[in-house]
Formats: C-alpha cells, sequence, structure tokens
C-alpha cells in the first residue's frame, strides 16, 4: 500500500528578534511527513500585534497588509508547486526542495556552468 505524502508550509514570527522599527520578521517553516526544516525569514517584517497566528497572515484588509498577505501565498504556492513537480521522485526531501525554492540546483543545469 501506497503512503500518502503530507507537505505544509507554517508562517510565524520570530520571537527572539525586534528591528529598530519595533517590526519582528516573519519565519517560513516547511514540513514534509514527520520532518521540517526552517527556511528562514521571508523577507518581511511587521508589528508583533498585526499577526494572526491561526490563520498564518497579517491582520487587517489595508492595501499593503493585503499586499504582504499576497507575498506570503506567493511562496506557500511556490512550494506547493515544488513540491508537486518533485512529489514521485524517489529523492524527495525537504533539502531539496529548500534547494530548488532557493534557486540552488544539485545538478549541473546548463552547459554554460559545465565550462566554467
Amino acid at each position: 500500500m501506497c503512503m500518502k505524502t503530507i507537505f505544509r508550509t507554517a508562517f510565524y514570527l520570530r520571537s527572539n528578534y525586534v528591528n529598530k522599527d519595533g517590526k519582528v520578521p516573519v519565519m517560513l517553516r516547511i514540513y514534509l511527513n514527520n520532518e521540517r526544516l526552517s527556511l528562514g525569514s521571508t523577507g518581511i517584517a511587521i508589528l508583533r500585534s498585526q499577526w494572526d497566528s491561526k490563520k498564518e497572515r497579517v491582520k487587517g484588509r489595508s492595501t499593503e497588509v493585503l499586499s504582504l498577505n499576497l507575498e506570503l501565498d506567493n511562496i506557500q504556492n511556490g512550494l506547493l508547486n515544488i513540491f508537486r513537480r518533485m512529489e514521485f521522485n524517489e529523492s524527495l526531501s525537504l533539502e531539496r526542495i529548500k534547494m530548488e525554492f532557493l534557486g540552488k540546483k544539485e545538478d549541473i543545469g546548463t552547459i554554460m556552468e559545465l565550462l566554467r
């Protein structure tokens, strides 16, 4: 019987850091079955009071908030697309998903890279 692979993302606020503007970074972690891997900061920083930890999104309806949430959606969708592309690959791992997401290829991608 084939075991179903479970992949998910989690956004959370970094608990031990506040920048000079009083904002905290939104961090990203990915899960594959029972494993997890932190991908670090999303590049987004918000006030702690703006964060909805249940929805894992920024609270509010302003243009800025909608833009930040769209950015989080794009990150999540990008990771999900990478997972779906790799899902049936025997070497599927969190590290491979991370490398693909960060744009780091393990294999030689082009002839130019081979010639370097």
